[in-house]
């Protein structure tokens, strides 16, 4: 029974310390948004992001308590669905809340359509196959519905096709994003000089804030994703993989909400 238990109170001890801070940065969001910022949908996005996030603690705490407490206790089929959908899905979800950023550097009145296809096109694409994927994969978990959780992400984790497609499709993602934000910094201190943005504390700050945002949104969860193929690849029990999968989803959201976060907080202090 101890060995049985273990794994689950290590997927708590990994997901509800996570969870815990959705509610502070919910906060900070609104205390340094603006009615006008709050219309925005960047903010409507992250508040959902928040919700996701607090769902699925919600269903796997659930769940995690059930095994614990009621070993013998059948778990439906609908809440082992919801559960595995929210938590493929919010990566993808978070990842396409990052993409408006990325839109950002390009302003639709001064933006010709063209420069607009060329930028959208591959992510675009890298999303769509994402969601094919996603759905391959939970087809296939609901063919296995009527099986305990144990033997259903044991028949499903080892060398799965569409998981790793999935997480290959988002580490291509991942390193498009990763490589377009740097290279519009690269561009930016290109053309304005070092020298210019050293005596320029503004632009300085903007260019560390850029950084930030690079390195929590996109490079760590780049780490994940690596990390996921490899031990789907390599690892026939499913714990340590799906341990990854929970901090993976929970490091996309808090990324993007620190990004936002940050970016209001600096908005705010200039106002005030």
């Amino acid at each position: 029974y101890i060995g049985s238990v273990q794994p689950s109170l290590t997927f708590m001890m990994i997901m509800l310390p996570m969870a815990g801070m959705l509610l502070p940065i919910l906060i900070l969001l609104f205390t340094f948004s603006t009615e006008r910022s709050r219309r925005h949908p960047v903010f409507v996005l992250n508040v959902l992001t928040i919700l996701l996030g607090l769902t699925s603690a919600a269903t796997n705490s659930y769940l995690t308590y059930m095994c614990i407490v009621f070993p013998s206790y059948h778990i439906p089929a609908s809440t082992k669905l919801v559960n595995a959908t929210i938590l493929m899905l919010a990566p993808l979800f978070t990842d396409s809340v990052l993409l408006l950023r990325v839109v950002a550097f390009y302003p639709r009145a001064s933006t010709p359509f063209y420069v607009y296809a060329a930028v959208l096109s591959l992510p675009l694409v890298l999303k769509a196959g994402r969601l094919v994927a996603i759905i391959g994969f939970l087809i296939s978990l609901h063919a296995n519905r009527d099986g305990s959780m144990n033997i259903i992400f044991s028949l499903h984790w080892p060398r799965n096709p569409w998981l790793m497609g999935e997480w290959s499709l988002q580490v291509a993602d991942n390193v498009y994003c990763t490589a377009f934000f740097l290279g519009k910094l690269y561009c930016f201190y290109q053309r304005d000089g070092a020298q210019f943005l050293v005596r320029n504390a503004t632009l300085l700050s903007r260019v560390r804030a850029m950084f930030v945002i690079a390195l929590s949104n996109f490079v760590f969860p780049l780490f994940f994703s690596v990390a996921q193929i490899t031990l789907t690849a390599t690892q026939r029990f499913y714990e340590h993989g799906v341990q990854v999968m929970i901090a993976n989803m929970y490091a996309n959201i808090l990324g993007v909400l620190f990004a936002t976060v940050l970016a209001s907080g600096r908005a705010w202090g200039r106002h005030e």
